[in-house]
């Protein structure tokens, strides 16, 4: 796992801290946790570094020589700033709307709070935590943000070599970690949501049979590879990243296939639309929670039965043998969703595959 600023919020010598500006950053990774109080040199690298500072040195400066210095901080990947409220008691509503667009948390403490307090509880935090590597970290802010232009810049920043194309990869590997993997130098690799995004670019398109080949030939065992879509702008890359790792649900949870790109996955690209409607999710768990609750109630494994019957091509004697009872059984259940759901239009089974698919691409289920 690994430490956010939330984390380091909740430390008990911060108990009492607010929340100035950037609280939509609070999921940023912080991989160290530093005292400055001195002036700010723009060719630093802060990525994944927090500060504790008052900004003394800037008290008869003023708030604009304050907005320079957060800017730089931003600008060169500092995930947040803890600020002592004694040079200054606030920040300007310029300062606020800089941290809130670049998600960057500025979190006011009392002068009576002392560094050692946040410093030890924070490290120890940080030491037992840290596994992302530098770039990682980055990454993890980058998909915190909203706005394109500046998912842009931080992208550049993160990989400057960046070609005409660029490729998504969503990896989920089960077995060998991807250290073992060797990526060759048109591949940039990043830890995310406890698998990994890999970026491939490319000066020229490239055909889903060649991408699979190169991705096969890297990523050998019980990995399943889902592959986005080309694109030529940086501003649509969070949008290709959720398609990569929905093409890879699709392939575990229902096609049962290991690797293949969107272009490759045909009718269930529906699906992937259909699971950003909010209202279509809420249908899909009301579907869900019917066969749930009988399930609760009864003591009994009608849901089980029919994931395990959808993730086999609906093969009654293969969901049999996986679950160890008779085939007459595995019938028996599945008849039985037909009265739990009611449905007058008898499409009952057809409902709640439709339902269990979506909710699977989220994983909320």
């Amino acid at each position: 796992m690994f430490v956010t600023v939330g984390d380091i919020l909740k430390i008990k010598a911060l108990n009492k801290a607010k929340i100035l500006a950037g609280k939509d950053g609070l999921r940023n990774i912080v991989s160290s946790i530093n005292i400055y109080e001195y002036i700010l040199k723009k060719t630093h690298d802060r990525r994944g570094e927090m500060y504790l500072t008052s900004f003394y040195d800037l008290k008869d400066q003023g708030q604009d020589a304050l907005y320079d210095h957060i800017e730089i901080l931003i600008d060169t990947d500092c995930p947040g700033l803890i600020m002592a409220l004694s040079a200054f008691d606030e920040i300007s509503d310029r300062i606020a709307d800089l941290a809130d667009r670049n998600n960057f948390p500025i979190i006011g403490v009392s002068p009576e709070v002392t560094y050692a307090d946040i410093l030890e509880k924070a490290y120890k935090l940080i030491l037992e935590n840290k596994r992302l590597s530098d770039k990682s970290v980055a990454f993890h802010r980058i998909m915190n943000l909203e706005e394109p232009d500046v998912i842009e810049k931080h992208l550049k920043r993160l990989n400057p070599s960046f070609r005409k194309y660029y490729y998504i990869a969503y990896v989920d590997m089960d077995e060998a970690p991807l250290s073992d993997c060797s990526l060759p130098t048109d591949m940039e690799c990043f830890e995310y949501e406890d698998n990994y995004i890999i970026i491939k670019n490319s000066d020229d398109p490239l055909s889903s049979s060649k991408l699979k080949t190169l991705f096969s030939e890297i990523f050998i065992g019980n990995s399943h590879i889902g592959i986005s879509q080309a694109s030529t702008s940086l501003k649509n890359f969070k949008d290709l990243v959720y398609q990569s790792k929905q093409v890879c649900q699709i392939l575990k949870h229902i096609m049962n296939e290991k690797i293949r790109s969107y272009d490759e996955i045909g009718i269930y690209k529906m699906l992937i639309h259909m699971s950003k409607d909010a209202s279509v999710i809420q249908s899909s768990r009301d579907v869900v929670a019917l066969v749930k609750d009988y399930d609760d109630m009864y003591k009994s494994s009608i849901l089980e039965t029919f994931s395990v019957y959808l993730k086999n091509s609906c093969d009654v004697q293969k969901t049999a043998d996986l679950m160890f009872v008779h085939k007459n059984t595995v019938r028996y259940r599945l008849k039985k969703i037909e009265t739990i759901i009611d449905n007058v239009n008898n499409d009952c089974m057809d409902q709640l595959s439709l339902a269990l698919r979506i909710l699977w691409l989220e994983d909320l289920v």
